[in-house]
């Protein structure tokens, strides 16, 4: 299953994030707080839960270096437009180190 490409869905006719605002998954319910006051909705508004489980393991447990390096690969432009850095998967323990901060994409 491939997933396409966040920034595809962001892009405007010239190639920039032609979006105001951009929440990210990993801060949603924060973000979506602030969202709510900037733009005057209700705070009553919530977002719902679909499809939730609970898992043992942290999600980074499951890569190995190889398939980091395939995610970043595939989803290049996606960490670049939306600030995340490489994940480098530690020889001893399975947590990400910050790869070095890649150029940025120009935003709009």
């Amino acid at each position: 299953m491939v997933i396409l490409p966040q920034w595809e869905f962001v892009i405007n006719e010239n190639g920039e994030n032609g979006m105001d605002e951009v929440l990210r998954f990993e801060n949603l319910s924060a973000e979506f707080d602030t969202f709510k006051k900037k733009y005057d909705l209700p705070q009553t508004m919530t977002l719902p839960h679909i499809n939730s489980r609970k898992r043992n393991k942290t999600l980074i447990s499951y890569y190995t270096q190889e398939l980091a390096d395939m995610v970043y690969h595939m989803y290049k432009w996606d960490f670049k437009m939306f600030g995340y850095k490489r994940i480098m998967i530690s020889k001893t323990k399975k947590t990400p180190q910050s790869a070095p901060a890649s150029s940025s994409c120009r935003e709009g």
